[in-house]
């Protein structure tokens, strides 16, 4: 993710048939409207994907149909929140393989407590294990869900061992304050380099190669993706954006003013609303109603899906905002050219 390109991507959801098996047709076909509407890329098995939820075996698969549906290079994030390094390295590798412009890996979180030198140790031994200069690493801070924060001495630490590799640093935390402090460092190119974790081995040092580069740091905030950008921010991965992506283009490129801030509105109103409901039972529940397709509010244990009456509250509160204002519900997003950069 180039730092001076701000980039839209959403974390999408993993659809699931009546067997809770991954509805492989679907999960493409959602991926490519997305990017048909003008988004910048998808990331793929995060949080909103369920990721944690499914075997290795099956976000291999997911990789691989999404890969062999020509979604590659800078249009695709693969995320891994392994607990165990043979399987995070195992997922980095299909990344690689299936042409991903990076991981986004969170850190392990089944142990509490972790120290600071822990966590280096496990992104070090990663990159080790894995043994690959092509690979590419966003940071995933979500402590409030993996309970395990990824502090600055760390990422300055592994970025110093690893120059090239560790790329970016996804703030998922819902802190917003913690986002712009990221941003103000990363724009300052602040980096202490203490030292190579325990772990760092053969391959410390020798990325440099693919040269090193600013830390993109995204947000998971649509909703100030323009007040991020003024701050330096790379861009925005979100959950949200499966249902807004539309909206969100309109406000990030500039529509006049009249028009623009009915965009804003729509847009701040619907993410209020989704993330009102368990997040991502909400959002596939909304998908499954703007597809017309029940199918999509499936979730896998030990997820809920939200019930029927829950679904109707949500989507009367999503079309309360719309008949306010006087437009109309989104309806499915439409196929149309790719945002240009800003300013281009």
């Amino acid at each position: 993710m180039a730092p001076n390109d701000y980039r839209l991507v959403a974390a999408i959801p993993t659809p699931f048939t009546s067997d809770l098996t991954i509805d492989f047709s679907s999960f493409l076909d959602h991926a490519r409207r997305l990017l048909a509407a003008g988004l910048d890329g998808v990331a793929i098995l995060a949080t909103v994907g369920e990721g944690p939820s499914l075997s290795i075996h099956e976000r291999i698969a997911a990789i691989d149909v999404i890969a062999a549906g020509g979604i590659t290079g800078d249009r695709l994030v693969v995320a891994s929140e392994a607990c165990n390094v043979e399987d995070g390295a195992t997922l980095c590798r299909e990344a690689i393989a299936a042409g991903a412009s990076a991981a986004l890996i969170v850190p392990p979180y089944y142990y509490r407590n972790v120290t600071a030198e822990g966590v280096a140790r496990f992104y070090a031994e990663l990159v080790e294990r894995v043994g690959d200069h092509r690979l590419r690493i966003i940071f995933y801070h979500i402590p409030q869900i993996s309970g395990v924060p990824i502090e600055a001495g760390v990422v300055d630490r592994l970025r110093a061992a690893y120059p090239g590799t560790f790329v970016g640093y996804h703030d998922a935390s819902g802190d917003w304050a913690h986002t712009e402090a990221w941003t103000a460092r990363a724009a300052a190119g602040a980096l202490a380099g203490a030292g190579a974790p325990a772990g760092a081995g053969a391959l410390a040092g020798a990325s440099a190669l693919a040269g090193a580069s600013a830390l993109a740091v995204t947000a998971n905030y649509e909703t100030r993706a323009i007040e991020h950008r003024a701050l330096g921010g790379s861009g925005c991965i979100s959950g949200t954006l499966n249902y807004t992506a539309e909206l969100a283009l309109r406000v990030l490129g500039g529509t006049p003013l009249a028009n623009g801030l009915v965009a804003t509105h729509r847009l701040a109103h619907e993410c209020a609303v989704l993330r009102e409901f368990p997040a991502v039972s909400a959002l596939k529940a909304a998908l499954g109603v703007r597809y017309a397709d029940a199918r999509w509010r499936a979730v896998m244990p030990p997820l809920q899906p939200l019930d029927d009456a829950a679904v109707d509250r949500l989507t009367a509160a999503l079309a309360a905002d719309h008949a306010e204002a006087g437009v109309p519900a989104a309806s499915p997003l439409p196929a149309r050219r790719r945002r240009p950069a800003p300013g281009g």
